[in-house]
């Protein structure tokens, strides 16, 4: 538990010796084994920073690092500090149950105010180390940069064994407040080595000494009859040497007896050797020598060791997918199952970036933005995801082009969605009053921006009541961390341009704090612009909800992996199929009653050659073919008596020419007539069919007929004009 001395003495070279000397401590305990930490603060008044539990070594150096001398105030009341201290003890939170219990009280001064009396006075001294006793707590307590430790003497008790302590003096000179503290470290932390030189004694004649020793290429040499030690070019009286060695370990030896201490540097995180030459002699004169070798290690800190976990879920074994009656959509298996676990030691918490955590016993119930649920037992480890919904399956990939995402410009009176105590829209631009008031605002660009990294940008102003020697400042920070912390003077300008990356569900969380000492040195901020890379969606068939599971140590050390659900996309899937078609034969009686009047020579009969010709060829394709070609103009022929073939008629066609009148009644009487001419196919090929096709072609209009309107004849009785021009109703239906 740590008491820190937070009055306005403690600023500037107090703070940074605080910070150090704390800081080195927390490691030398980290190193030792698992720790964690009580913070208390006072001034005139007295603060727990970190209410509600004990929190990390990590957490606790953040928070010291991050102090500054705006944080710095105000007298100095141990009374308060000390109430304060009792109540944060009895905190249960995140407390290491059986660990051993310390106190530091840190002040650089004697207490100016108190609760009653000022400073600790007889009674409040026996309740505290009551206190300290019933809790097992062994307190020191600590003056640096001119504290008296005689205020500080009340403070200092052991609880642990009921000792009273002295306080402890970082204020002489030559004192190190960083060392004082790292010695107490030294004392407390288990594992020094005690033994004697003279292993089996000195022998049979008795007494003896050790008559010299070598540490680290030094010689000691010790002279009985005077009791001095002479070593390099000093010379200490007395028989009691004691030798800082090049590892940071002190060594001390008494050399009348041959036993000796030593107290590891409490920093040491690898292991080592100290080796330490000897020589011995007795009452009588005999003499050895020999060599003490000190092994020098620390027990691990056993700590997690975790994997990733990887699982498939199916969209298509939903209720609405193409595989109902799967149970695909569900995935179950154990997250701990690949990973080592210290014992004691169990889940903490499971998240995912979008999502929701409800922890409920022994129960972590994570519920995704699609209503997918992940429900773990923290003690076993067991999961069971559980596929509700269907996701989007679109992955998000950067074009290379830079996009407007946000741009607060405050027109208009507005504040854009800034909020904060004392925060306002003045001449259209974001007022931030002093004395610490903060602006704050929440940038949400969605899950496709996660993690993504953007360009920040803002003009700032500061009004004239600003100090000139800069002692106000603009901090800034992003997502709790913070990122700018500049000074400035009276109307100070600046424009501010740095990059942010967004958290793991896109977004990013601002405090500006006008961090002066009055309400009316403000700050000004307009034009707040934020631009980032332009995405675009890519479909995908298998999209990933990655969980992160979360094992904390018992120093409150958290450990991570990841449990990666993959989510198949139930959507249609081309293939390459190949597909036999068999189409049946299909045999053709083909006619064609062709125009050869006088209009059809030329390109006409030309272009109908060859158009009769391709389609012989076609009905050919599709099996076997009979033509039967019938010619008209004043009247009509057939040039074969018989069906020919698909040659034979092709062959006719190369030889007709054109003359005389258009017959439309001798055509179709010729073609009625020559139907039932030989050779046209009556018998189906196997598994096919026979077509009966005629084609009727003309380049004109009748202008000669048969004379009767009721049937059809091969004549031109009718001669070019009359009731029978071209074909009647009656001609029609026959």
């Amino acid at each position: 538990m740590l008491i820190l001395d937070f009055s306005g003495s403690v600023r500037g070279q107090n703070l940074a010796d605080m910070q150090a000397a704390v800081i080195s401590m927390l490691d030398a305990y980290n190193n030792a084994g698992y720790a964690v930490v009580q913070l208390v603060t006072f001034s005139g008044n007295a603060n727990i920073p970190a209410d509600g539990g004990w929190i990390s070594v990590a957490d606790a150096k953040a928070y010291i690092n991050g102090l500054t001398d705006a944080d710095m105030g105000g007298s100095t009341n141990y009374d308060a500090a000390l109430a304060a201290a009792q109540s944060a003890f009895a905190e249960a939170a995140g407390k290491i149950p059986g660990a051993k219990n310390i106190a530091y009280f840190l002040s650089d001064g004697s207490p100016t105010s108190g609760n009653g009396s000022i400073g600790i006075d007889p009674a409040e001294q026996a309740a505290w180390e009551n206190f300290l006793t019933n809790n097992a707590i062994d307190s020191h307590a600590v003056g640096f940069g001119g504290a008296s430790t005689t205020e500080l003497e009340p403070i200092a008790y052991n609880g642990i064994d009921g000792t009273e302590c002295p306080a402890l003096d970082a204020t002489t000179a030559g004192a190190n407040l960083t060392q004082v503290l790292l010695d107490t470290v030294a004392q407390t932390v288990p594992g020094n080595l005690f033994g004697s030189l003279a292993t089996g004694g000195f022998g049979a004649d008795g007494a003896g000494i050790v008559t010299s020793l070598t540490v680290g290429g030094v010689t000691y040499a010790y002279d009985s009859n005077n009791d001095t030690i002479t070593g390099g070019s000093s010379t200490l009286n007395g028989h009691q040497l004691t030798v800082t060695t090049s590892q940071g370990g002190i060594l001390s030896v008494n050399m009348l007896t041959g036993e000796y201490t030593y107290l590891a540097d409490p920093t040491f995180t690898i292991s080592y050797n100290e080796i330490v030459a000897y020589a011995l002699q007795d009452a009588d004169g005999d003499a050895t020598s020999g060599t003490l070798t000190l092994n020098v290690a620390r027990d691990v800190k056993p700590v997690p060791t975790l994997l990733d976990n990887t699982a498939d879920v199916y969209e298509a074994a939903m209720s609405t997918g193409t595989n109902p009656d799967s149970t695909a959509e569900v995935a179950t298996g154990n997250i701990l199952s690949d990973d080592t676990i210290p014992a004691g030691l169990s889940l903490s918490n499971v998240s995912i970036a979008g999502g929701a955590t409800v922890i409920n016993g022994n129960t972590i119930t994570v519920t995704t933005a699609e209503g997918n649920t992940l429900v773990v037992d923290k003690i076993t480890g067991d999961y069971t995801y559980t596929l509700n919904n269907p996701v989007k399956h679109l992955l998000f990939s950067a074009t290379g082009n830079q996009v407007t995402l946000a741009n607060d410009t405050f027109t208009g009176g507005v504040l854009d969605g800034w909020t904060g105590t004392n925060v306002s829209n003045k001449n259209d631009w974001l007022r931030i009053d002093g004395r610490g008031d903060v602006a704050t605002k929440t940038f949400d660009f969605g899950q496709s921006y996660a993690n993504q990294t953007v360009h920040v940008t803002f003009d700032f102003k500061a009004n004239d009541k600003w100090d000139a020697n800069t002692s106000d400042s603009f901090r800034m920070a992003v997502n709790g961390v913070e990122i700018s912390n500049v000074p400035y003077g009276k109307n100070a300008t600046d424009t501010y341009s740095f990059d942010v990356t967004l958290d793991a569900s896109g977004k990013a969380y601002f405090e500006l704090t006008a961090s002066t000492n009055s309400n009316k040195e403000d700050a000004f901020v307009d034009n707040f612009k934020i631009t980032g890379p332009q995405l675009v969606p890519t479909p995908t068939d298998v999209l990933v909800d990655s969980f992160t599971y979360t094992v904390t140590d018992l120093g409150g050390t958290a450990y991570n992996s990841k449990l990666n659900v993959s989510i198949h996309d139930d959507a249609p899937i081309a293939t390459t199929q190949n597909q036999q078609i068999n189409v049946p034969q299909q045999d053709t009686n083909l006619m064609v009653i062709l125009d050869l009047s006088g209009s059809m020579q030329g390109s006409r009969l030309a272009a109908a050659r060859t158009a009769i010709s391709n389609l012989i060829d076609t009905y050919n394709g599709y099996g076997d073919v009979a033509v039967k070609l019938v010619t008209f103009s004043t009247l009509a022929q057939e040039k074969t008596s018989y069906w020919m073939t698909a040659s034979e008629a092709k062959a006719i066609l190369a030889t007709l020419s054109a003359s005389g009148w258009t017959n439309y009644d001798t055509a179709l009487a010729q073609a009625i007539q020559s139907w039932d001419d030989g050779s046209r196919i009556t018998t189906p090929p196997s598994g096919g069919v026979i077509q009966n096709v005629a084609y009727f072609i003309s380049d004109g209009q009748p202008n000669m007929n048969d004379g009767d309107t009721t049937v059809l004849a091969n004549s031109n009785a009718g001669g070019t004009s009359g009731a029978d021009a071209g074909i009647q109703a009656a001609e029609e239906s026959t």
